[in-house]
């Protein structure tokens, strides 16, 4: 019976992985037409269209929330079946021989109060930002938006590995709006999300 369902299950999962990435390809659209230097909506087409925006930004999100869970769902069922999915594992240490170890340290023992689980295997800018913010203390989750674009806390950045290193851009001014390392990325948005989000700041 399971190699029976066995075919059907894999298709389901197919399918909600590639409903994700258009979801995912929509959002990135959205937030590329999203103006760049965000004021309280105004009364007028400007402000309804900056409300038509949010709204599709706020609807694409929920979708991308439903996709992954579906795409765990189906995940945990093939895997109580017995049947084995593709050689994820070995995917994810091909890509990470890819961009190789080098830039990456943690900067502690703890683990972040979200971990965060590379959606991605054949991203290596994905892969090695699980790697490296599952080795923090941080209490801001990362959620991936598209390829090289996150989100964290109400931080929107993009990510990319330069020199083998993980770098992160965002558009509001820090590091003069050029990619600078992880690490300081962190240093500096982790407090500030903290704050935004009522969380007790790191000391």
């Amino acid at each position: 019976m399971r190699h029976q369902r066995s075919p059907k299950w894999h298709r389901n999962l197919s399918s909600a992985k590639c409903a994700r990435e258009r979801a995912a390809c929509s959002l990135g659209i959205a937030l590329q037409r999203w103006p760049q230097h965000m004021t309280m909506p105004v009364s007028g087409p400007s402000g309804a269209r900056e409300q038509a925006l949010q709204q599709r930004v706020t609807d694409l999100e929920e979708l991308l929330k439903s996709k992954d869970q579906e795409i765990k769902e189906l995940q945990g069922a093939l895997s109580k079946a017995g049947i084995k999915l593709p050689s994820t594992s070995l995917k994810k240490a091909k890509a990470r021989e890819k961009v190789g170890s080098g830039g990456f340290r943690k900067v502690s023992q703890s683990q972040p109060s979200v971990p965060y689980e590379a959606l991605d295997q054949e991203d290596p800018t994905d892969l090695r930002l699980e790697e490296f913010y599952n080795g923090t203390g941080s209490a801001i989750p990362f959620q991936r938006i598209n390829r090289g674009f996150y989100r964290f806390g109400e931080t929107i950045l993009e990510l990319n590995i330069i020199n083998h290193k993980l770098m992160a851009k965002t558009e509001d001014g820090w590091n003069r709006s050029k990619f600078g390392p992880i690490e300081k990325f962190l240093m500096y948005y982790e407090n500030i999300e903290r704050e935004k989000a009522g969380i007790p700041m790191e000391a």
